[in-house]
């Protein structure tokens, strides 16, 4: 009586194991201008230029006249990750996450003169 019970136990085993899909997959996707820590390590305060950084950089997202000699240039990245995971019929799992980062330099007289890094 046990032998029967231990071939129907196994396959059963199987076939229960075989249908378990486990799925997981990440996608990232980034809009804006991300500017590297590379990028910023070639800036010099005082010596820098608004053209040099728009020609490594593309136009800014947006600049802000502060008075007729200083002008801020705003540059905004967002990262997006798209997350899914499944377990069969059982549990099924999507999130999203973003971040976001805007660099800003401020110029005078088209001359860096500072830069600083806000983060979400």
């Amino acid at each position: 009586m046990k032998q029967p019970l231990i071939f129907l136990l196994i396959p059963a085993f199987f076939f229960l194991t075989g249908c378990t899909i486990i799925s997981s997959n990440s996608n990232t996707n980034t809009s804006g201008t991300e500017v590297s820590d590379q990028t910023l390590s070639q800036l010099e305060v005082g010596k820098t230029t608004k053209e040099w950084l728009i020609a490594a950089l593309g136009q800014p997202d947006s600049k802000s006249l502060v008075d007729e000699k200083t002008e801020i240039l705003k540059y905004r990245a967002t990262r997006t990750t798209y997350q899914h995971s499944g377990l069969f019929i059982v549990f099924d799992s999507q999130s999203k996450h973003e971040e976001s980062e805007t660099v800003y330099f401020e110029f005078q007289e088209g001359v860096l003169q500072r830069y600083w890094k806000s983060e979400k």
